[in-house]
């Protein structure tokens, strides 16, 4: 269960604006999503 921050709004944003941007560049999202099966991709 995530926790809520207990951080501003302002010193979040002051934090971020610390991180480089080549930094963020380098976060990746990772989402699960249902697999398919190949019939049902290939079904026209």
């Amino acid at each position: 269960m995530p926790s809520e921050s207990r951080s501003s709004l302002h010193e979040i944003q002051s934090y971020l604006g610390r991180i480089s941007g080549s930094l963020l560049d380098r976060v990746d999202l990772h989402i699960k999503v249902p697999s398919v099966k190949f019939r049902e991709m290939s079904a026209a």
